[in-house]
C-alpha cells in the first residue's frame, strides 16, 4: 500500500492565485476520515474526505527547515477523542475548502473512556510551489502539547543544534541505562549472514578483519552474533556509542565517571575474551585512542557473563565521534558467540536491560534505514500541471545527521535527516522495492 499526499485540484488553484497576487490563504483544520473501512488512494478532485469522523484546529503549521517548499502540517486528537480508525487525512482552510488529502497507516485511536489512553499528532507533508502562500492563525486555548510532544520538540532542539544539556542528553537516551544499541541482536535491517570483515553487520556491530558474522538463534527471544575469526584472523566485532555535546565538549563520558560492560558469552573452544574501550572518530574512521582494556577473561563452550568495570581517564580527540567497545577472542580461525550487551555508568553490571524490539528499532534507524524488500514505501505528489512527479520518503526516526541515500529507481535530488526527495517520470507512481539511508559513524 502506498502512503501520500497531495494538493486538490481546488486547494493548488487557490495556492497559485494566491502566489500570483502576493496575497495568502489560511489553512486552519485538520480532518481525520476512517475511509469506509479502507485506506483510500487519495485524488485531486476529493472536496471531502471519504468517511470524516474527527475535525480539530491545527496545532502547527511550517516550513521544513531543509526545504523551504515542503510545507509541514501538524494535528493533534487527545486522549479524551477516539473510538475510531484513521485512515485518512485532510486539511482545510478557513473557507471550508479541502485544500490538501492524504492516506494513513491504519492506525486504532481509543479513547481514555474505553481505559486506554493515547494521544496522536498526525502528521501531513506537502510541496507547494511558494509557502508563503499559507499561513495559519494559532488559537492558543485549542493548541495542545502532550508530554510526549514536548520531549520531541526537546530531542529535535538537540538532534539540531548537536549541543545537549544533561537532561537532553537523557532524553536523548531515552532514560534507559544501556548506551549499546541492538545489545541482544534483534535487529538485522542488512541481512543475517556477512562474509568478510570491515563492514556493518547486525545494526550498529562492525566486524574488522577476516571475521564472517551469523545471526545465531537459540529461542524466539533470545538471540545472538556469531562472529568467527577466518584466514588467521581472531573473532572480533565492535560498536561505537556516539558522543554526544554537553555544553561546549564532548564530555559527556566524564573523566573519573565508572562504567561497566557486560555480555554473555561462549566460544566454539575454550578461548580468552579481551574487551576493549577507546574513543574514535568512528567504526570506520579510526584516529583511536584507547582508554582501557580488561585482562584477558577466560571462556568455555557454554554462554557465561563477564563484566569489565572501568573508569574514564582520558578526553576524547576534537575529532572523536564515538567510544568505541570491542570484543576480541584469542583464538584464530575459532568462533565466539556473544549475546545481551550493556553498556552502563555504574561500578556493577546490572541485569540486562531488554527494551521493546519496536524501540530498539527506531533508536537503529537514527543511524541506518534500509526498507523492506518487496514493499511499496513511497509517497508520491504532483508539483507541476505537466504531471512531473517527486517522491517523498520520510524517514521513520530522526537520522543523526544528513544520509546518504539510495533507491533502486528514479534519482536523489534532496535528502534531509527527516526525509529524501527522489524524482520519478510522468503520470504514475514509482514502486520502490530498495531505500537506504546511512548516517552510520
Amino acid at each position: 500500500m502506498q502512503y501520500l499526499t497531495l494538493l486538490t485540484q481546488l486547494g493548488a488553484s487557490k495556492i497559485a492565485t494566491a502566489t500570483a497576487n502576493n496575497t495568502t490563504i489560511n489553512l486552519t483544520q485538520i480532518a481525520i476520515g476512517d475511509g469506509n473501512g479502507t485506506v483510500p488512494m487519495p485524488n485531486a478532485t476529493q472536496t471531502a474526505l471519504v468517511n470524516e469522523v474527527y475535525r480539530a484546529n491545527l496545532n502547527d503549521l511550517k516550513v521544513d527547515e531543509n526545504n523551504a517548499n515542503w510545507v509541514v502540517a501538524v494535528g493533534y486528537i487527545p486522549s479524551t477523542e477516539g473510538n475510531f480508525w484513521v485512515r485518512e487525512v485532510g486539511i482545510y482552510d478557513a473557507d471550508g475548502d479541502l485544500i490538501a488529502v492524504g492516506n494513513y497507516p491504519e492506525t486504532f485511536k481509543p479513547m481514555m473512556a474505553d481505559n486506554v489512553a493515547k494521544d496522536i499528532y498526525i502528521k501531513m507533508i506537502f510541496e507547494i510551489s511558494s509557502a508563503d502562500a499559507v499561513t495559519l492563525e494559532v488559537d492558543p486555548s485549542i493548541v495542545m502539547a502532550s508530554r510526549e510532544y514536548v520531549s520531541q520538540e526537546l530531542l529535535n532542539y538537540a538532534l539540531k543544534s548537536n549541543v545537549y544539556t544533561k537532561n537532553e542528553v537523557n532524553l536523548l537516551n531515552r532514560g534507559y541505562k544501556n548506551r549499546i544499541l541492538n545489545g541482544n541482536f534483534n535487529i538485522w535491517q542488512e541481512g543475517d549472514t556477512f562474509v568478510g570483515g570491515n563492514k556493518y553487520t547486525a545494526d550498529m556491530w562492525y566486524s574488522a578483519g577476516g571475521v564472517n558474522v551469523n545471526r545465531i538463534s537459540d529461542s524466539h527471544t533470545d538471540n545472538g552474533l556469531r562472529a568467527i575469526g577466518t584466514n588467521g584472523f581472531h573473532p572480533l566485532v565492535l560498536q561505537t556509542i556516539e558522543l554526544k555535546k554537553v555544553g561546549s565538549s564532548k564530555d559527556e563520558f566524564s573523566l573519573g565517571s565508572t562504567h561497566t560492560v557486560s555480555a554473555e558469552i561462549r566460544g566454539s573452544v575454550p578461548m580468552n575474551v579481551q574487551i576493549g574501550t577507546g574513543f574514535s572518530d568512528g567504526s570506520t574512521a579510526g584516529n583511536y585512542q584507547a582508554i582501557e582494556k580488561s585482562s584477558k577473561i577466560p571462556i568455555t563452550t557454554n554462554y557465561q557473563k563477564i563484566t569489565f568495570t572501568f573508569t574514564i581517564g582520558a578526553s576524547p580527540n576534537p575529532t572523536n565521534e564515538g567510544l568505541e567497545v570491542r570484543f576480541i577472542g584469542s583464538a584464530v580461525n575459532k568462533y565466539m558467540d556473544i549475546k545481551k550487551i550493556q553498556f552502563e555508568e555504574s561500578p556493577i553490571a546490572t541485569p540486562f536491560e531488554q527494551r521493546d524490539i519496536g524501540l530498539e528499532l527506531s533508536m537503529c534507524q537514527r543511524y541506518f534505514y534500509k526498507s523492506t524488500s518487496g514493499v511499496n514505501m513511497i509517497q508520491y505528489y504532483r508539483i507541476d500541471p505537466a504531471g512531473s512527479l517527486r517522491y517523498a520518503f520520510q524517514f521513520p526516526s530522526t537520522m543523526r545527521i544528513v544520509p546518504s541515500a539510495s533507491i533502486d529507481v528514479g534519482n536523489v535530488v534532496n535528502v534531509t535527516k527527516d526525509m529524501a526527495l527522489f524524482s520519478g517520470g510522468i503520470g504514475g507512481p514509482v514502486y520502490a522495492t530498495f531505500i537506504e539511508a546511512d548516517a552510520r559513524l
